[in-house]
């Protein structure tokens, strides 16, 4: 008898990951996409990461539009709903991890612990809307303290800070811990910390001492290349250190 999966999601803004497990807490398997998503001209959605064509547009950029009641604008000029792409991109990685599983998986998927009620219900009514209504949908930090709790043991009753540092921003949240666990009033957050933030602090620093003043030009091809490959081993060294 094959044990039931258990997928756990989370859809950020640059990138989205998926851990799967079974009920017995063996055969972990983790998958990671930058959040771009591929729009195909024949209706299919996908990671841009994991698709060579170019039939099609990506957009990105959607999870902070969530709730807003004015939809996303592409490339090509249609326009899309933000919580229909974070449904999306979490039906993609659901189908990506469940591989030939005969039954639905059981699916958790995190959200950020600032948005607001209306926001969380925009993201639960797309999520029914692609099919997937029993996917459980749990505030980020709740999800990072079960985490500690299963590598360290369960928490005693009292409180704990949990400070998330992502792509777009940073958030400050208190949880109350023990068999009540929650969170204990609104989140803090600021995009005024962001990882994106650091990466383009580090890039500016590292041409700063390279260039020693020389110009180079931003719109050649090559350049232009060489500057995207130069942003991301920045954005490594960052999360190395």
């Amino acid at each position: 008898m094959t044990e039931r999966l258990a997928l756990g999601i989370t859809v950020g803004a640059a990138n989205s990951a998926a851990a799967a497990t079974t009920a017995d807490g063996t055969g972990a398997t983790v998958r990671t996409h930058r959040s771009a998503l591929m729009l195909g001209a024949d209706g299919s959605v996908s990671f841009a990461d994991t698709t060579r064509h170019h039939r099609g547009v990506v957009v990105d950029d959607y999870v902070s539009r969530v709730g807003d009641p004015v939809d996303l604008l592409a490339e090509d000029g249609s326009t899309h709903d933000a919580a229909d792409l974070v449904a999306a991109a979490t039906r993609a990685l659901i189908a990506e991890l469940s591989g030939v599983a005969t039954e639905v998986p059981t699916t958790v998927a995190c959200y950020p612990a600032w948005w607001p009620e209306h926001t969380v219900e925009a993201a639960r009514s797309a999520l029914a809307r692609a099919g997937l209504p029993e996917v459980t949908l749990v505030p980020e930090p709740l999800a990072a303290v079960r985490r500690y709790e299963i590598e360290h043991g369960q928490l005693e009753d009292g409180a704990l800070v949990v400070y998330d540092l992502g792509a777009s921003g940073s958030t400050v949240s208190v949880l109350r811990t023990g068999e009540q666990a929650g969170l204990l009033g609104t989140p803090v957050h600021s995009t005024a910390i962001a990882g994106s933030e650091f990466d383009l602090l580090t890039m500016r620093y590292v041409l700063a001492n390279v260039l020693n003043g020389n110009d180079i030009d931003p719109f050649d091809p090559v350049v232009e290349e060489e500057l995207s490959a130069l942003r991301e081993r920045c954005r490594i060294a960052k999360e190395e250190l």
